[in-house]
């Protein structure tokens, strides 16, 4: 939701738009219709109708009923303190949006402007410096802000510049655009008090000889102003760049008559002819940016060696208000006023990229000015975000007395310090699952001395366990002013209600039902419930294996994904748990499934238990197929790289490194030391662009690789069907040395068919880079992928029974059955073996449970005699009779059957007859 700069056709565009606009008033009349509770005007046509004869009256319409909220409007559902000063409040908003309920989180941090531990600032982008984006929450990190907000606004097209005004640790840092009314800004003046008001930029250059020119503010990126008239702001203008700006090049979008000033301790430095001086301006000086009209001036009153003085500051756009601007601590711009006097209030913006049920982001004040508010509103999943006019609302109730409008759409982010952790947690979900790089952000910051007493814990682990895992909990703590405080190995943890053992932080559960959990040190104490699980608590439990075929001597990880009927999910490894494989033989160690023979096998299963709970995975049969070993390829090897500074070397070589002189192999050699930002160097594959064709639908990738030890990651490029590149993690880090075999799964990339690849490279990310080797070498050969057959086709017999005879047709063949189907309570029983197994599944009984399982293909069904509940393929769910056993026959639900394996069904009525095929 960033605002874009305004083009030169505009005025043509608003002037055509009011004659537009006036001409169709003259054919209309005004009338009221009521939107939302409010009464607004709408725009009718008035026509006169000759009559000869009274009209009969038309019936009015019936109204449509008006919707009422089924919950409150405003209801407050978490609040946690952030530090000494500061809360997080959670909120859900309802309204009635046209004829609909919605329903839309809000998040507001609050912050205590008189609390001497607590204070707000901006945080600006990269190394606080502007032009340089970076998301809320690494800001936060960077900055140590215990608290953010996404800030101003900003044109994505350029660099990413504050469009307002931004004072940053009580120096101004940009400046507002002029030109560009109605963009409001939040400060903090020198008494700690919140101001939101209109301000504007004044300041003055003195040459030697006493010549002054107006400057346009300070580091400013080129936009266009609306009033008096459009033009573009750098037309005549003198900016000055202090070192806050982090480009090279100072707004930059075409071709002028550029000139600019270094000037250091107040004295010039250098000038240039003409263009930019491509350098940053340094801590003890800035440059001057100028062109047309102010080139002039530099030309006709400033040489190298000269003393220049400058003064520049802010001031109220009201001249009747008084601010000590240079007292200010900070400020931050937005956009339009929202809410004045606790009551909504006109816009003074309406720009069409604000509009629609957004994400939003905002800041107030409270009516006393002793607390500031930073809020946000969110637009995604059941969020049903806000227009600008529900975000009036819900500032109103929140107690908002003074509010505007911050960026919002897919720049809102807040992100806060949870208690007893020492980094800052996205608290919204954005727009578009990103974390956007923005300009700037209002940043919360603890002032509080350290402390010396843990006043509480907080405990993390899992909310639901299984009987004998071994599960580890963690306490974390924090001080009196509710910032992070080291807890110490001496904290005690116990079960009070003996549900579980302890050994130091790990439980072991003994005993189905609810174990309390409870961490203790000194005077602080924190305890929470865990669910100890039996089969009923189960909703669904998965198999998850880390490769989706099965493949001689292949060893596969298997994790456990399970969810409760109370929405607990969780995900474990298999470790401990019983299971069996059929179809292929294999060894179990821990959580790994090792294939040592496929002899004869079309699929394979494995079966995990829990309690009676069973969930089956299908594995069908794959191979690996050699792709290249790079001794014939009929595409070339080419090196790219970025950004620009990397260096390296791609080539296809033999007899390297193996000691095989006939094995070819690529070697990929980079150097990371120079440039910024995250670094790649890649080893390409004919046209990168476009890629090189794989053959099928591969499910999954190998190749041997040379290690370097670097840490650095192994990555590979795909281009699917639909142009989609897709980056695949072949290993998080190089970790080894000598030649390793690396495998990656593909299913987990969604990929359409077929696929193409386009490279294999070495990547460093940002983050971490310290920690990697810059300078390195690899090789890689022998790249396969990896196929899974088809699984066996099911039998395709038709079966045909009748109610309460006993006898069935298979294929048209009569076959005797000691229990025929029986009708109970408006349900078809059926007796489960004779069905199954004519259907080419099978059947096992399990007197101690008294369970009966049926495996057909890939699915699995447990049912319970006479209980209603059943689990099939690891889903619980619940019929609507529960099997029974009748002459020691087990009847089952037919419609559990049909509904569940994919049956086709015909019933006759008239013969009550049930053909099943």
């Amino acid at each position: 939701m960033n605002l874009q700069n305004v083009k030169k056709e505009m005025p043509i565009w608003k002037k055509l738009t009011r004659l537009i606009v006036a001409t169709t008033l003259v054919a209309v009349t005004l009338q009221t219709f009521s939107f939302g509770g409010g009464t607004a005007l709408a725009a009718t046509k008035t026509t006169t109708t000759k009559t000869t004869a009274k009209a009969k009256p038309t019936p009015r319409p019936t109204p449509k009923p008006v919707p009422t909220l089924s919950v409150p409007a405003w209801v407050n559902t978490k609040q946690e303190p952030i530090t000494s000063g500061a809360y997080l409040r959670n909120y859900v908003w309802s309204a009635i949006r046209g004829d609909k309920e919605i329903h839309s989180d809000v998040a507001i941090v609050e912050v205590d402007l008189q609390n001497p531990n607590v204070k707000m600032d901006v945080m600006t982008g990269k190394n606080s410096q502007v032009a340089n984006v970076q998301s809320v929450r690494g800001m936060a990190t960077e900055t140590g802000a215990v608290a953010g907000t996404n800030g101003d606004f900003f044109n994505t097209q350029t660099v990413g510049v504050p469009m307002g005004a931004e004072i940053a640790q009580g120096q101004i840092v940009t400046t507002p655009q002029w030109g560009t009314p109605g963009f409001y800004s939040f400060a903090i003046d020198k008494d700690n008090k919140p101001v939101i008001d209109l301000f504007a930029f004044q300041g003055t250059v003195q040459t030697v000889d006493g010549a002054t020119y107006n400057l346009d503010g300070v580091n400013k990126s080129y936009y266009w102003t609306e009033v008096p008239y459009v033009h573009h702001a750098m037309d005549n203008s003198m900016i000055i760049y202090t070192n806050a700006w982090a480009d090279e090049v100072r707004a930059l979008d075409r071709q002028t008559d550029l000139i600019e000033v270094l000037v250091e301790n107040n004295i010039i430095k250098e000038i240039t002819d003409s263009g930019y001086l491509h350098e940053i301006a340094p801590k003890d000086g800035y440059i001057l940016r100028t062109e047309g009209i102010s080139a002039g001036f530099v030309k006709q009153h400033m040489k190298v060696g000269d003393p220049l003085k400058t003064q520049y500051s802010l001031t109220p756009v009201d001249s009747s208000k008084q601010y000590d601007t240079k007292g200010f601590k900070m400020m931050i711009s937005g956009q339009t006023i929202l809410v004045d006097g606790g009551k909504q209030t006109a816009f003074s913006r309406v720009d069409a990229d604000l509009g629609g049920y957004r994400s939003r982001t905002g800041v107030g004040y409270s009516k006393d000015g002793r607390y500031a508010y930073m809020i946000t509103v969110e637009a995604s999943g059941d969020s049903s975000g806000a227009s600008l006019a529900e975000f009036q609302q819900i500032m109103v109730a929140a107690g908002i007395w003074k509010g505007m409008n911050l960026d919002g759409g897919g720049s809102t982010q807040m992100v806060a310090r949870p208690l007893g952790e020492s980094t800052t947690q996205l608290v919204n979900q954005t727009e578009n699952s990103y974390e956007r790089p923005i300009a700037n952000g209002l940043g919360v910051f603890s002032l509080a001395p350290k402390g010396t007493t843990v006043k509480g814990l907080i405990l993390t682990g899992p909310a639901a366990v299984f009987l004998n895992e071994k599960a580890v909990f963690t306490a974390k703590g924090y001080d009196e002013y509710y910032n992070p405080i080291e807890v110490p190995a001496s904290v005690q943890w116990t079960s009070p209600n003996a549900k579980g053992t302890f050994t130091q932080n790990i439980f072991t559960a003994n005993q189905i039902g609810t174990a309390k959990i409870t961490a203790s040190l000194g005077a602080a104490s924190q305890s929470m419930n865990v669910q100890v699980l039996n089969r009923a608590d189960i909703s669904s439990l998965t198999l998850v294996p880390s490769t989706s075929y099965l493949s001689e001597g292949a060893s596969i990880q298997l994790s456990l994904k399970l969810k409760t009927k109370t929405g607990i999910v969780r995900t474990i490894s298999a470790e401990g748990f019983p299971m069996e494989l059929t179809g292929f033989k294999g060894e179990i160690t821990g959580n790994t499934v090792h294939v040592t023979s496929l002899a004869g096998s079309s699929m394979g299963q494995i079966t995990v238990h829990y309690d009676g709970f069973s969930s089956m995975l299908t594995l069908p049969i794959g191979q690996k197929k050699l792709w290249t070993d790079f001794s014939k390829i009929d595409f070339p090897i080419t090196f790219l790289k970025t950004p620009n500074e990397v260096t390296g070397l791609a080539e296809n070589v033999t007899g390297l490194i193996s000691g095989d002189p006939n094995n070819s192999a690529v070697r990929l050699k980079y150097d990371f030391t120079q440039g910024t930002g995250t670094k790649a160097a890649y080893a390409g594959f004919g046209d990168v662009n476009v890629g090189v064709n794989v053959y099928g639908e591969p499910q999954g990738i190998s190749l041997r690789v040379y290690g370097d030890n670097s840490l650095n990651m192994l990555r590979a490029e795909v281009i699917d069907a639909d142009n989609d590149k897709n980056l695949i993690d072949l290993a998080k880090n190089i970790n080894w040395s000598d030649w390793k075999t690396i495998e990656a799964d593909l299913t987990q990339y969604h990929l359409t068919y077929p696929i193409k690849i386009t490279k294999i490279y070495v990547a460093s990310p940002e983050l971490g880079q310290d920690e990697r080797q810059k300078i390195g070498e690899i090789a890689f050969d022998d790249i396969s992928f990896h196929y899974k057959n088809d699984l066996p086709q099911l039998s395709k017999n038709q079966v045909q029974l009748t109610i309460n005879k006993k006898t069935m047709l298979v294929n048209g063949s009569k076959i005797s059955i000691d229990q025929p189907p029986v009708i109970v309570n408006g349900s078809t029983l059926v007796p489960v073996r004779f069905v199954i197994e004519q259907l080419g599944g099978t059947v096992k009984w399990d007197p101690t449970e008294r369970k009966v399982t049926i495996l057909r293909g890939s699915d699995l069904i447990d049912f319970w005699v006479d209980q209603t509940n059943f689990n099939m393929d690891g889903n619980a769910a619940t019929a609507l009779v529960a099997p029974q056993i009748l002459n020691n026959r087990t009847m089952v639900p037919l419609r559990v059957l049909t509904e569940k394996l994919g049956w086709k069904v015909t019933w006759d009525e008239k013969t009550k007859t049930v053909l099943l095929k």
